[in-house]
């Protein structure tokens, strides 16, 4: 895959696990 395609799903991973944090840690285990 391309380095920005890594990037970008980086930057995603991050943000959902913010939300899920913000949410609750329902899928942190």
């Amino acid at each position: 895959a391309a380095p920005e395609l890594v990037g970008l799903l980086s930057e995603l991973n991050l943000s959902l696990d913010q939300l899920g944090g913000e949410l609750g840690p329902l899928d942190a285990k």
